[in-house]
């Protein structure tokens, strides 16, 4: 649930450099949002605000490669009211608020990603006459689903394809494709909040209500194709508070709460193109293009829904005895978390060239069987105690120490396959195998979670004007912290065997199934029940995802040292030292890599004692050629990722300067290095490819900057009261007293990212990549970097090895084979452009590049380019009006809010996949940030009245 209006909360608290032990439960900041109560008098407020399409701007990619002359219709309105007052005189108060807000839009979905016009659509049609494919294609592709008037958009071009059963060349006319579509919000919020206070008890409940839809939006990545998503979702959460003073020096706290949460990503406007998540086995099957090709239907792992329930019981008991205030507490968790998930229930068809697509050939298809509802359980643990210690006036110490416990919820896949494999007749797995290989294990709680932190707080006397005498405070500190699992990893877990059976069919056997010209779930399953015959297959023979046998929290050690200086009466000068180091992070690794073609080409790249499964010895087919021959394709979760922070914090505050004036500015200087960002790839800035391009070097092969450093961040807020005719007086008073102007401006460096090659290594001959674990899991062929040339050449400027380029595309294939060319001239032109080494940034890693270098693995460093800064100003004029002579307590205020007031682009990513250079298109060219969106000016008004 989110608490976004600001009449229902009393104060938004966010500590970040607290060392107490009470904060130590996650290693981030702790945000605690406290709601309104009632009061002894009845008081309240009603508002609305209201933005539209007539006040807002276009966006670059509007302008650029939407071709629109105005903003898509929308219209966002916005209203709500509060009440609280006594229940009970000095005794009881009740307080409760409701808003809603209704967004009525259009929205414009585009890409640049190539697939056939409708032009293009009869071309394909007459050059393979009968071909399910494209009668797929047809009815459920870009321009079969018609919602939203489907649109040619950016770059057209005719590529000629060769139908390789009767090898007629024909050309195909391709471009993007947009389309609009409505895409309507609707929430609504309540809150009731009931306040009992007595002598020595206080007791107060709480309940929230929150209730969304989001139409049509494109939480997949599949909405240009005609396959947008619904977001609706509905949150409860129910509070219960009593604080008890035992005397003067002893309060305790005993909480309650009761939170559930329920969201689905399903369904839409348009047919329901993507199902709802109870028809979550009907949905077409997800068609898979090659690079730079548009797939269609919807993404394996859609639709997909989840309910969350979760169970609260924390007690804080508060000690005062002389210097030392003693904290001690315990919060008890219990999550229950049912799950509708299964990536590939409804398969998945892949394409190695659009040409094999048109001629049904595929190289690959997925599917998965098993159930897709899971009932997640968790129970967390966290206790306390602290002592906040005054050593003497100027000095405070900060002692305490934490526990705390995190179950295993992956143990629920334990209690799904073991009974399930015990019985002969509902066994999945051949019940000949062990039945250690068919289940998945447990895993044991890790109790050895211990936080221990201090901190500090001096004021020094001393010094004189350097201090201030008493203006000047010194706080450090540090602590340890940790955090459980995210559950998208349990997901991935419980998508694969030996949970499901995930079969993959490749080769012959993938061609000897071709795609129906209605690929729905029900029929493909049944088309593919022949290779899905329960109590046959091994698990070992179809992809794993699996946790290390420790798996456990990771671990943050933080630290600080600040000071704190008052400069007047109203503002304050802070510097402040900050770091952190993290470690037991999670990671994603292959488990198993196949080796045989590094083995053959790089054999010093494989560490000693490791060789090539043979056949012979392996237990199932894709385990030859890996390095355990008893297992095959296996993505790992572990604990292997680490990170480093450190910054200097610089900030200044100042509060009703003049009376009048409040601003805050602050500067952060800072470097921030990991090994993985994050367990999912971005494929755009950030975390672009979250595997490790060596298997054997996931540590310092990988270690760089992090996909989350900036290393310069300025902001900048004020408030402005203007100071003429405050006290409102008269008609000219009212008029033009009470004005007030606030900012905000931000200015931030880019985000890192790695160049992608989705498939440049393999496809131009090489072998030393593991292709069938990095298609399984990562979607691409390779996660090779590019070797890096000359730092200073623009980042758009790649070459290419001369036999590299003929062996991808056949261009240069005449030349010498070490013959630098352009890399975007091969790929747009299939031009021979000689290029220079100190001409280029990038050079591609493919096999002729491997023997230069005498290593498959680029040189360029993870994370060693930048997409654009971020420069962004928002701005508001505020005027507040009393309506009573005698009280300021009724009064209008209205306002008028600018959103990215000077309407500068501040670009969402960038296309990192090395294959898209020169293409130009809506969010599609390589290392050209202008080609994302850039987002656009929006202006709000709205009115409050107070009493």
């Amino acid at each position: 649930m989110f608490l976004g209006n600001v009449d229902f909360v009393q104060e938004y608290e966010i500590t970040t450099s607290n060392f107490g032990a009470e904060y130590g439960r996650n290693s981030g900041s702790v945000v605690n949002i406290i709601t309104k109560s009632g009061t002894n008098n009845w008081h309240g407020t009603v508002s609305g605000t209201e933005g539209n399409s007539s006040m807002n701007t276009l966006s670059n990619v509007q302008k650029a490669f939407e071709g629109l002359q105005k903003v898509p219709r929308f219209n966002d309105e916005f209203t709500g009211g509060t009440v609280g007052g006594p229940i009970w005189k000095d005794h009881a108060y009740l307080f409760g608020g409701f808003d809603d807000e209704i967004v009525s839009s259009r929205q414009v979905y585009s890409t640049g990603t190539k697939t056939p016009t409708p032009m293009g659509l009869a071309q394909l049609a007459a050059c393979f006459p009968g071909s399910p494919t494209v009668a797929a294609l047809q009815q459920f592709g870009p321009y079969g689903i018609g919602g939203g008037n489907p649109t040619p958009s950016g770059t057209i071009s005719n590529p000629t394809l060769t139908n390789p059963n009767t090898l007629v060349t024909c050309p195909v006319q391709m471009g993007g494709v947009e389309r609009t579509l409505p895409t309507f919000f609707h929430e609504y919020d309540g809150l009731v909040r009931i306040d009992v206070n007595g002598n020595t008890n206080r007791v107060y409940g709480r309940w929230l209500y929150q209730h969304e839809t989001n139409a049509n939006a494109n939480s997949f990545a599949t909405a240009p194709q005609g396959y947008p998503n619904n977001v609706p979702s509905f949150g409860q959460d129910f509070g219960l508070s009593w604080t008890h003073i035992f005397s003067p020096t002893m309060v305790n706290e005993a909480r309650m709460s009761y939170g559930r949460l329920t969201v689905e990503f399903g369904g839409n406007s348009i047919g329901n193109t993507v199902p709802n998540q109870t028809a979550i086995d009907t949905a077409l099957a997800n068609i898979s293009m090659p690079s730079g090709f548009l797939g269609f239907g919807p993404a394996t792992n859609a639709p997909q829904g989840r309910i969350v329930n979760t169970w609260q019981g924390q007690d804080n008991w508060t000690y005062i005895r002389g210097a030392h205030s003693i904290k001690a507490g315990i919060n008890w968790t219990w999550q229950r978390s049912p799950n509708a998930f299964l990536p590939a229930l409804n398969g998945q068809f892949a394409f190695t060239s659009f040409s094999n697509f048109a001629a049904d050939l595929p190289n690959q298809i997925n599917v998965a069987v098993g159930t897709p509802t899971l009932d997640f359980r968790e129970v967390d643990i966290f206790t306390y105690a602290g002592d906040d210690f005054k050593v003497r006036p100027d000095l405070t110490l900060n002692l305490g120490v934490t526990y705390s416990v995190f179950s295993q919820p992956s143990n629920l896949f334990h209690k799904i396959t073991a009974p399930r494999e015990s019985n002969p007749a509902t066994a999945i797995w051949d019940p000949t195998l062990p039945l250690s290989i068919r289940t998945f294990p447990t895993l044991p709680t890790q109790y050895n979670n211990w936080g221990p932190s201090v901190g500090f707080a001096y004021k020094p006397g001393w010094g004189g004007g350097l201090t201030g005498q008493g203006k000047t405070v010194i706080r450090g500190g540090f602590r340890m912290a940790y955090d459980p699992a995210v559950y998208n990893i349990y997901l991935n877990m419980s998508s694969s065997t030996p949970r499901v059976l995930l079969q993959s069919l490749t080769g012959d056997t993938a061609l000897a199934n071709p795609m129906s010209a209605a690929p729905f779930g029900p029929s493909v399953r049944a088309q593919l029940a022949p290779f899905l015959t329960l109590g046959v297959f091994d698990p070992r023979s179809f992809n794993e995802t699996q946790v290390s046998p420790d798996f456990r929290p990771d671990k943050i050690y933080s630290w600080s040292f600040g000071v704190q200086r008052e400069l007047t009466r109203n503002t304050v000068l802070e510097a402040r030292y900050v770091a952190n180091h993290g470690t037991d992070l999670f990671e994603s690794i292959n488990g198993n890599p196949k080796i045989d073609g590094l083995a053959a080409a790089f054999p010093n790249f494989v560490p000693s004692g490791v060789s090539p499964c043979p056949a012979a010895s392996a237990v199932v087919p894709t385990a030859i050629g890996r390095v355990n021959c008893n297992e095959g394709r296996v993505r790992v979760r572990n604990n292997g990722g680490v990170s480093d922070y450190n910054g200097l914090q610089l900030e200044f505050r100042g509060t009703r300067i003049k009376n009048q004036l409040t601003i805050r500015t602050n500067y952060s200087w800072s470097k921030t290095t990991d090994n993985v960002s994050e367990i999912f790839s971005t494929l755009g800035g950030g975390n672009s490819l979250a595997i490790a391009q060596n298997p054997f070097d996931t540590v310092h092969g990988e270690h760089g900057l992090s996909g989350l450093d900036f290393p310069n961040k300025w902001s900048l807020s004020f408030v402005e009261e203007l100071p003429f005719m405050r006290s409102q007086k008269g008609i000219i008073g009212h008029a033009l007293g009470g004005w007030q102007i606030s900012g905000t401006y931000l200015i931030s460096s880019g985000q890192p990212y790695s160049p992608v090659q989705f498939c440049i290594n393999l496809c131009s001959g090489g072998s030393v990549v593991d292709n069938s674990f990095n298609r399984a899991f990562f979607t691409v062929f390779e996660p090779l970097r590019p070797y890096l040339s000359s730092p200073s050449a623009p980042v758009t400027s790649v070459g290419v090895f001369a036999a590299d380029a003929c062996n991808f595309n056949g261009t240069g294939c005449a030349l010498p084979p070490s013959q630098l060319l352009s890399w975007q001239d091969v790929l747009q032109k299939g031009m021979e452009t000689t290029v220079t080494a100190n001409s280029v940034r990038l050079i591609v890693n493919a096999p002729q590049a491997n023997t230069v270098f005498g290593t498959p693995y680029g040189s360029l460093g993870r994370n060693k380019l930048r997409d654009y800064h971020s420069n962004i100003a928002d701005a508001a004029i505020f005027k507040e009006t009393t309506l009573s002579k005698n009280s300021e307590r009724t009064r209008a205020q209205f306002f008028v809010s600018f959103a990215n007031v000077f309407n500068h682009p501040n670009f969402s990513s960038i296309d990192p996949c090395l294959a898209d250079l020169g293409d130009n298109g809506e969010g599609d060219g390589f290392g050209i940030p202008s080609l994302q969106d850039g987002g656009h000016r929006s202006v709000r008004i709205g009115r409050k009245f107070i009493w």
